[in-house]
C-alpha cells in the first residue's frame, strides 16, 4: 500500500455545505495547488509548493527538502516543487 501527499500554503475559506447532510469545506487557491501536488507527486512522498517550501526553510531548517524543479502542473502553469 502506498500514499501520496500533497501540500501548498495560501489563504482558504471555509464554509458549512450541503441540505441533507452537511459538512464543512475549504475553498481557496491553496486547497487547489495542494490537490495538484497530491496529484503530480510519486508514491510514499510528500510533494509541497514553493510557497510551503520557503516557509519550511525558514521555520525548520533541519528538515531537508529537495528540488524536484519546475514542472508543468495543469491549471497553474510551471512552477517550482519540492519534496519533503
Amino acid at each position: 500500500m502506498w500514499v501520496k501527499v500533497g501540500i501548498s500554503l495560501g489563504e482558504v475559506a471555509g464554509a458549512v455545505v450541503g441540505q441533507q447532510r452537511r459538512f464543512y469545506c475549504l475553498f481557496g487557491d491553496a486547497i487547489n495547488t495542494g490537490a495538484r501536488m497530491c496529484s503530480y507527486s510519486e508514491a510514499d512522498r510528500i510533494h509541497c509548493s514553493q510557497s510551503f517550501a520557503e516557509v519550511m526553510e525558514r521555520l525548520h531548517p533541519d528538515i531537508p527538502l529537495f528540488c524536484r524543479g519546475v514542472q508543468e502542473v495543469k491549471g497553474k502553469g510551471k512552477i517550482k516543487t519540492y519534496y519533503v
